[in-house]
Order: structure tokens, then C-alpha cells, then sequence
């Protein structure tokens, strides 16, 4: 089998960049083939910028994945920050730090598992950088988006005044790694492991959502629920009251967690990497999101709390 050791840094860019160039993105004044991207966006924008890696052996397991689930999960991490703005995603930068014994032509497909993905929300990869590493494979995505001058979501709330919102499950990914962990990926809990490997970013919501009044944070749940939940306290110096019977848990969690003796809240609140939404809205205002969420980007979306001015939790 073809190794990355014997073609060249210089080779892969090239063939990264050919395929890259047949995509367009508005604002692109220079994309990949110069020391740098150079990109013009519209005035009265402001622009996003968001990064995270994915490191072998720390974040998952090559065997756990096909070079182009990889890649979109690599892409979904950071198309879900994106979204967590209320932003559209629109630039693409790509580093990959590659073992000797990785194949071409999984790299490859890592590649075109980013690349897809983004471009499933019209954004482009217009630049990046290859490396050889003695050690682990490393896969880094830096994504640019933009929203409207000032409107940026942040961590933040109204103590007092707002509920909290959940939009999508909770606890399916963290049961998925499980799955995988103990190397039965098929059945019965596929949608499980699918939670985990392709996570979907909610991009539609932030769409639906976006110049909506009265959201006054949102954070997309990587960490946990529980722990991001408190990023948004701390940000504010709030405390919450969270009612666990509304926490949202899927039946096939429920399903998963009686046949395998854990407990659903225990991965809902805690597990991490669901990138469900916790969006802080106006109370008054809090049914009429969900409301939308459900009927508008077909996503479910719960009220299961409230923030506080008291530095109470749950």
C-alpha cells in the first residue's frame, strides 16, 4: 500500500489544491497557491474565527474511523462553534501532522470528509499546511465564518429573567464511544455510535434562530452539559435551576442505558460531544423558540430550566 513517506509535502498540497480551486466562496481574493489566503468580507460583518485538533490515541482511534468520518468530524467540531455564534461558516484552513505508516490515500479522504461537509454549508478550504510527525496522526481545522456587525452570540444570560433551553439530545454520543470502546458498533445501537462519529452541527438552527429576539447566549455542548452549562453562569455570575425529568434523553438511550446498566442522566449531564445547543432566551419568549426550532430546522428543542441570580446549580 501507497505510505505518506513516499510522496512528497509539496505533491499532497498540490493535489489538496486542485480540488479545492473548483470550489468558489464569496470574498476570496487569494485561496490556496500563495504564502497565505487573503479574504475581503463585506463591511458591516464581523468574522468568526474558530480552531480545534483532533489528535490520535487522545480524541479517538483510527480504527474507529474511515478517513472520510474523520474528516467530518473534524470539520463538524468547528462548523458547531460556527453555529453556537448564530454565524454561516466560510473559510476552511486544513493542517495535518502525518505518521509514516498512514496510507495516501486515507489522508486523502480525511481531506474529502472536511471539504464535503463544509461545503454541505458553502464553505471552502482555501489553505492549510501537510507535515510528517513521529507520532500520532494530528488533524487540525481553523474555520472562519461571519454574522452581522454586533450580533455574535456569546456565553452569557439574563440571571433571573431567562430559561434554558436544550436543542437536540443529550447523552448519544458519549453512549456511542462506549459502544465503540467495547468494539461492537453495530447493533442494535448503531444511531448511537452515529451520534458520536458524525455528529450533526446545528447550523440549520442557528439559521432559524439568528435574529431572534430575546436569546441572549448560546454555547454548543462539547465539554457536557453540566460543564458548559456553567461556562454560561460563570460568564454572567448566574446560578441555574435545571428540572432533570425535562432533561431530553432519546429512547434509544434509554434503551442502551437499561441493557448496559448506566444511568441516562449520568451521560446526558456529564458525557460531552453531543454538540446539542444551550441557548438562555427570555422566558416570555422560550416556547416560541422551541416551537420554531421544532417546526423550522426539524430539531428537537426543550426548556428544562431556568437561570438564576442566585449562584445556585441544579
Amino acid at each position: 500500500m501507497q505510505r505518506s513517506r513516499k510522496i512528497s509535502e509539496h505533491d499532497l498540497i498540490q493535489t489538496f489544491a486542485r480540488t479545492a480551486k473548483k470550489a468558489t466562496t464569496r470574498g476570496v481574493v487569494v485561496g490556496i497557491g500563495d504564502d497565505a489566503a487573503v479574504v475581503r468580507p463585506r463591511s458591516g460583518e464581523d468574522l468568526v474565527l474558530t480552531t480545534d485538533v483532533m489528535i490520535e490515541g487522545r480524541h479517538f482511534k483510527r480504527q474507529w474511523f474511515s478517513g472520510q468520518e474523520l474528516g467530518w468530524r473534524v470539520a463538524a467540531v468547528n462548523l458547531s462553534d460556527i453555529a453556537a455564534m448564530g454565524a454561516k461558516p466560510l473559510y476552511g484552513l486544513i493542517s495535518l501532522a502525518l505518521p509514516g505508516d498512514i496510507d495516501v490515500a486515507y489522508v486523502k479522504e480525511v481531506e474529502r470528509g472536511i471539504r464535503d461537509h463544509l461545503g454541505l454549508y458553502g464553505a471552502s478550504i482555501i489553505g492549510g499546511n501537510v507535515s510528517g510527525i513521529d507520532g500520532a496522526l494530528v488533524c487540525d481545522l481553523t474555520l472562519v465564518g461571519s454574522v452581522a456587525k454586533g450580533k455574535a452570540w456569546r456565553r452569557s444570560c439574563r440571571p433571573g429573567r431567562d430559561a434554558i433551553v436544550v436543542v437536540g439530545n443529550l447523552g448519544e454520543a458519549r453512549a456511542g464511544l462506549h459502544m465503540l470502546d467495547v468494539e461492537d458498533p453495530e447493533r442494535p445501537f448503531r444511531r448511537l455510535v452515529q451520534a458520536y462519529k458524525k455528529p450533526k452541527p446545528l447550523l440549520e438552527v442557528a439559521d432559524v434562530l439568528r435574529n431572534t429576539r430575546g436569546i441572549h447566549g448560546v454555547i454548543d455542548v462539547s465539554d457536557g452539559f453540566s460543564t458548559d452549562l456553567l461556562h454560561i453562569c460563570e460568564a454572567s455570575g448566574a446560578g441555574c435551576e435545571v428540572e432533570l425529568r425535562c432533561v431530553p434523553l432519546s429512547k434509544t438511550l434509554q434503551e442502551f442505558c437499561m441493557e448496559h446498566g448506566k444511568v441516562p442522566l449520568q451521560l446526558a449531564l456529564h458525557g460531552g460531544e453531543d454538540y446539542a445547543l444551550i441557548v438562555s432566551v427570555d422566558e416570555r419568549k422560550a416556547e416560541s423558540v422551541v416551537t420554531r426550532c421544532r417546526e423550522e430546522a426539524g430539531v428537537r428543542a426543550t426548556v428544562i430550566g431556568r437561570f438564576t441570580t442566585k449562584k445556585r446549580l441544579y
